[in-house]
């Protein structure tokens, strides 16, 4: 396996020029999904920005993308790109799916939720596909990424079901995909409830706090009043 560290002198995009293609492709096309403009003027500030970035920022994504494996074949990078363009649908997509959901609950009188916090490990080996994973957990509602360490990942689901991408390995092989790495497994999830949220918006008719809380007695004759009254 050929060392990604660049020899002392040459630029990073001569050691990886795949990876700069596909770096300056994901960053013209989210530009071209902002400004969705196919005039000139915008084509050129598209280009120019996404060679820039790329020309700036290709040290460290070589260090972090493919820090312990070389870069990806010619062959490969329309495929690699096209992946790209899937995921960044089916995240979207995710993301309508669970946020009609979270309104459902929302607008739901007296419907329960269960939150609930996932700690599992991570077959993933870039931290860039970490780093993916965990944001793209966090963009979908419902989820949120707590806390990554290594390979152990913590997770906050406002509701069990939420983190069923999560639980089949389907999210993890999306993104395995991405950066060629290998088929991710089901995770063994070690659920535990989260006590720190209230499962329903209506209060508990069984807490006693809420019935026994004394009257504040205000005093009814004027020679009970104090000097500051």
């Amino acid at each position: 396996m050929s060392d990604p560290t660049p020899p002392t002198g040459r630029h990073p995009i001569a050691s990886h020029p795949r990876l700069a293609l596909l770096q300056f492709l994901a960053l013209f096309g989210f530009w071209m999904l902002l400004s969705w403009r196919l005039d000139p003027l915008y084509l050129a500030i598209g280009l120019a920005s996404a060679a820039g970035l790329t020309l700036w920022t290709q040290r460290l994504t070589a260090t972090i993308v493919h820090a312990d494996r070389p870069s990806p074949g010619w062959l490969r990078v329309p495929v690699l790109a096209w992946r790209m363009v899937a995921y960044v649908a089916w995240v979207l997509w995710s993301m309508i799916k669970a946020g009609v959901q979270i309104a459902r609950i929302v607008l739901t009188p007296g419907l329960n939720i269960d939150p609930q916090e996932l700690r599992f490990r991570t077959g993933l080996r870039s931290p860039m596909a970490r780093t993916v994973f965990a944001n793209s957990i966090t963009l979908v509602p419902g989820t949120l990424t707590v806390d990554i360490e290594g390979e152990w990942v913590l997770v906050h689901a406002l509701y069990p079901e939420a983190a069923d991408d999560i639980i089949s390995g389907k999210l993890q092989n999306r993104v395995a995909r991405l950066f060629d790495e290998g088929d991710q497994p089901m995770i063994d999830p070690g659920w535990r409830v989260d006590t720190s949220l209230p499962t329903s918006l209506d209060p508990d008719p069984s807490d006693s706090s809420l019935h026994n809380q004394a009257e504040p007695r205000h005093p009814a004759h004027p020679d009970e009043w104090g000097d500051d009254q």
